[in-house]
């Protein structure tokens, strides 16, 4: 804040706009420094109009991104000073108002977004490249998909920012074949348009979702041709996909192409996830154990669910047990309500192969999925003693007189 107070003074002695500037700049390093700032700035407002121009009223919209009613209060001063703006003020006034909440009920054209597309195009600014690229990004927030693709189609020029949030608005709106036809198009109408790992992320996880091997494959092999680094996001993203396409063994390849620096806990649970989900319990309580051992990392509680799961799955109950209790001994990594719900399952299974006929067992079964909220679960375990002709035995007690 002595920054601040010192620029402050400095402003009052010369109303210099180079002043301003850093005491606005200030704040938006500092956001601790913007209320007073903003109060600084609007109290000399009036004796700085004469040399009035966007760059301070952009600062304070940029500054005030984080509550985009603060951003709009900026704006709204910019407008009352007769400030006209100018390239730079609608991308951020457009990222602020991403911000303000918006579901399918309400009506869009209420939405201080849309005013702000209205703006823009009433200035002659609409079809700036930058704006175009955020007003993409703010309509796909919004599930405006027919909005969001007019503003694509009606860009005069795109760059791969703009393909990437195409793409990006279809995937995350369930559009994943769609997206990557978008991704196909880009390729094809805009070659100096290179993905960046935003994008590919983007395709790598719409081919998850589809669970096309083939694709899966293809997109791992333009990856390549392509030389990305394999860096933590994207190598952990291609890994999920081959797991979530049915192949543990391309996934594992991939694992083995990430840098060890870039192998966190993120890719090793992905491995560990995929190897339990395909069945291959031992292979994942391998990857688990090195995960801790020879990587040294510490796992969180997805990768914990996952090792347990195999373990579950595959009858490995002492190796259960060990992880298990290594959680107990390890501060911070208490078992959460998952992770007892794994070992009632191990629980499970050792009942079934030891006393398949004992009322006893099922119902303390039944009981330990009550206490843990598997409600499914536990009904399970009771139609199951149904089938199997287990009756639960009537409670009894004996008085001695």
């Amino acid at each position: 804040m002595n920054q601040a107070y010192w620029l402050h003074a400095r402003l009052i002695k010369t109303l210099d706009l180079t002043t301003l500037h850093s005491l606005l700049l200030l704040s938006v390093h500092h956001p601790s420094t913007l209320p007073y700032v903003r109060a600084a700035f609007v109290g000399h407002q009036p004796s700085l109009l004469r040399h009035s121009a966007a760059f301070p009223f952009n600062t304070l919209i940029r500054a005030s991104a984080a509550d985009p009613s603060d951003a709009l209060t900026a704006f709204s001063l910019m407008r009352a000073a007769a400030v006209p703006p100018d390239l730079f003020t609608f991308p951020l006034l457009l990222k602020a108002c991403s911000l303000f909440p918006f579901s399918s009920v309400d009506d869009p054209r209420r939405h201080p977004g849309v005013a702000a597309h209205a703006l823009a195009v009433k200035h002659g600014l609409s079809a700036d490249l930058y704006v175009a690229n955020t007003l993409v990004r703010l309509y796909g927030g919004f599930a405006l998909l027919d909005a969001a693709l007019q503003v694509f189609v009606e860009m005069p020029l795109r760059d791969a920012v703009s393909w990437s949030a195409l793409i990006s608005s279809l995937a995350s709106n369930g559009h994943d074949e769609t997206a990557l036809d978008a991704f196909r198009l880009m390729q094809a109408c805009s070659p100096d348009a290179a993905p960046d790992e935003v994008t590919m992320i983007t395709v790598i996880m719409a081919v998850a979702n589809l669970g096309a091997p083939d694709l899966a494959a293809w997109v791992d092999r333009y990856v390549a041709r392509r030389g990305f680094v394999l860096k933590a996001k994207m190598g952990t993203a291609l890994i999920s996909m081959h797991s979530r396409c049915g192949s543990m063994d391309r996934a594992a390849r991939v694992f083995d192409r990430m840098r060890q620096r870039e192998r966190g806990v993120r890719a090793w649970t992905a491995m560990i996830v995929g190897y339990a989900a395909h069945g291959r319990s031992a292979e994942a309580l391998g990857a688990f154990d090195r995960m801790v051992g020879d990587a040294g990392l510490r796992p969180d509680h997805v990768a914990l669910i996952g090792v347990l799961t195999a373990c579950s799955r595959g009858g490995l109950l002492e190796e259960g047990w060990r992880v298990f209790r290594s959680m107990e001994r390890t501060p911070g990594m208490e078992p959460r309500m998952e992770h007892y719900g794994c070992m009632v399952d191990m629980v499970k299974r050792r009942i079934a192969e030891m006393e398949p006929g004992h009322d006893g067992d099922y119902v303390l079964l039944s009981n330990a999925y009550g206490w843990i909220g598997r409600w499914d679960e536990k009904d399970r375990v009771r139609c199951a003693m149904r089938v199997d002709g287990v009756a639960k035995r009537p409670g009894c007690s004996s008085l001695r007189v």
